[in-house]
């Protein structure tokens, strides 16, 4: 086996056991738990209704034989499809291999855009699993000590190097690929040899547009930026000797953005904003602007920007090695902090902001470390660093493990057993395959009975769901009105911030999710008319950059209450079964002697309509 090959081995067996680990130390923990059971506590699966649906080729996520969806979901397709196909053949055990996979392809990237920088193989996989290794070791001291410098340092890394799913696991390939191309674009002397990474720079492109929008702004500007700075005055004359291929550039690109606009003509509305999607005018764009202006004299951003000009004007220029590729790095940071100062004087919507600043952040951390690499193997000219590469891989695998340890002692063991028992119940009764109306309050069990190969779920969550906002509504309503829910309990939940001074409504997050968010600049409904004064002084206290916090206005309180007391339930909708996860809102008692138990544990209970044959 060649170096090549080597170091491909041992990217794609760091892959495999920074995704493994946490599966061997679980079983470890809790021999007996099924492996599918383990994905969905260990995974990340915020997305996997999406990838369900679209498996099916079903873009009307609504899993409802009740409250039919009328338009399609409007969630970005390009980071969720590669996981679509593999969950047509695999199911959830697609997120064990596709992690893997792609996984690899992330560091393998990375790896080569290291390399591109004139560091040897050894070298660039050291800094590689020194990235890495940093990431693990900040989120093991970040469990355990309140020091906020580890999550400020810790959180854009793991935003854009990890194996989270879709994003970075599928984003930053995105990223990475489109750096790697401009990268070689930059080294290529001969035009000729310059074609094919154009063509796959666009692709790139179009592949971040409708999967994470933030990083195709940014990469959009940074390839603008290394295009003609490396074309120069040749530009207009380089575009009209290879008019054609610029033209396949050019399609390529229009056809990611013919993939965005016919999904948005057929896409649900009320979906854009329970993603977070709102308007703004001029002076919300002044404002905006001039927010982010002042976040760049924020201490930890004065401090990153003073690193960063030190490295490249100074350190770097003096060591003599600084050449194209480190411009990229560079420009890439110059890039993230121009794109949202470009997006908000041209885009009248805006949306969850915050991704912008994380942007900035991972860039300008990426130049740093890497340049701290730079300036120390050319200092060090003559170490022979891949003894040290074994060590290296020896500590990241140790914080793997205690973090996957740290995760486990976390785990309700109860709870875990009794889904255990839950499931091979439903198997062992043939509750599979099956076009049944089915509720549940629990999140998993959810993902349990699609895996089951049953149809139909009453209730998924907003940030799923292709359904209108007031069909969402009515079928919780009428899941509130078969269990008896009282009239105050549900003015308790509509009212949660009120009551408990917290920033976020529960109720409205989960079934409408951005839809009732609240910052300094958006709010569903006017302040001083639909808010109270306490709710006010939160609002303004939350930065325009976030979207998470959601209070309901006083409007829409009453609206939903009144059309509570207006609900007559009709008896031939109600579920078919029920799964409760044992809470203090739904008993099984106040459910009108329509049901009968069929079985429970201490954490779940199943029950069954009578009539239901």
């Amino acid at each position: 086996m060649n170096s090549n090959g080597k170091i491909y081995l041992q990217i794609l067996l760091i892959s495999s056991f920074s995704i493994l680990i946490k599966y061997l130390v679980s079983y470890f923990y809790i021999f007996n738990e099924d492996l599918l059971l383990k994905i969905l506590r260990l995974e990340d699966i915020e997305y996997l209704f999406i990838v369900e649906s679209l498996s099916r080729m079903d873009l009307k996520t609504d899993w409802s034989n009740i409250y039919e969806a009328e338009n399609i979901i409007g969630f970005p397709i390009f980071s969720i499809i590669w996981h679509s196909i593999f969950f047509t053949f695999f199911k959830y055990y697609s997120l064990i291999i596709l992690g893997v996979i792609f996984l690899f392809l992330l560091y393998l990237l990375f790896f080569r855009i290291l390399c591109n920088l004139n560091f040897d193989k050894d070298k660039s996989f050291f800094i590689l699993i020194s990235l890495v290794t940093t990431i693990q070791v900040l989120k093991y001291f970040g469990n355990i000590y309140e020091i906020n410098l580890f999550h400020v340092v810790h959180l854009p890394l793991f935003e854009f190097v990890s194996s989270r799913f879709p994003r970075p696991l599928v984003t930053s390939i995105y990223l990475f690929l489109s750096i790697f191309c401009l990268q070689k674009i930059s080294n290529k002397k001969n035009f000729e040899e310059k074609k094919n990474y154009l063509i796959l720079l666009c692709l790139s492109l179009a592949l971040l547009l409708n999967s994470f929008f933030y990083l195709f702004l940014v990469v959009s500007i940074l390839s603008l930026i290394t295009l003609l700075s490396n074309f120069k005055n040749n530009t207009i004359s380089i575009v009209k000797k290879n008019t054609y291929l610029f033209i396949q550039c050019l399609s390529i690109i229009i056809i990611g953005f013919l993939v965005i606009i016919v999904q948005n003509i057929f896409s649900e509305n009320d979906y854009s904003n329970r993603i977070g999607l709102y308007s703004v005018d001029m002076e919300d764009k002044l404002y905006l602007i001039n927010f982010f202006f002042l976040k760049l004299f924020q201490p930890e951003i004065i401090i990153l920007i003073f690193l960063i000009v030190i490295f490249k004007f100074f350190l770097l220029k003096k060591a003599a090695i600084f050449n194209n590729n480190d411009n990229i790095l560079f420009n890439f940071f110059i890039s993230s902090v121009l794109a949202p100062f470009i997006f908000i004087l041209f885009s009248n919507k805006m949306i969850s902001l915050y991704h912008f600043w994380t942007i900035v952040k991972f860039s300008g951390f990426l130049f740093i470390f890497i340049g701290i690499f730079i300036l120390f193997f050319n200092k060090f000219k003559e170490i022979s660093i891949g003894k040290y590469n074994f060590l290296l891989i020896i500590i990241l695998l140790m914080f793997n493990i205690l973090n996957s340890i740290n995760l486990e002692k976390k785990i309700n063991n109860e709870k875990v057993y009794d889904l255990s028992k839950l499931r091979n119940y439903l198997v062992e009764n043939d509750f599979m395959n099956s076009n049944i109306n089915f509720y549940t309050n629990d999140y998993g069990v959810k993902h349990l009975w699609l895996d089951l190969d049953n149809k139909y779920v009453s209730i998924i969550d907003g940030f799923s769901l292709s359904q209108n906002d007031d069909q969402i509504e009515k079928n919780i309503l009428n899941i509130f009105k078969l269990f008896n829910i009282q009239n105050d309990k549900l003015i308790d939940m509509l009212n949660e911030v009120e009551k408990d001074g917290s920033k976020r409504n529960n109720f409205s997050a989960e079934y409408f999710n951005y839809k009732y968010s609240v910052n300094t600049l958006r709010h569903y409904k006017p302040l001083i008319k639909e808010y109270t004064n306490n709710e006010i002084k939160i609002i303004k206290s939350i930065s325009p950059l976030l979207s998470y916090y959601t209070i309901i206005p006083k409007s829409e309180k009453l609206r939903i209450l009144s059309n509570y007391k207006k609900i007559n339930t009709n008896k031939l909708n109600y579920p078919d079964l029920i799964i409760l996860r044992k809470n203090k809102l739904f008993k099984s008692g106040l459910i009108d002697g329509e049901y009968e138990k069929i079985y429970f544990n201490s954490t779940y209970l199943i029950l069954k309509k009578k009539y239901h044959k």
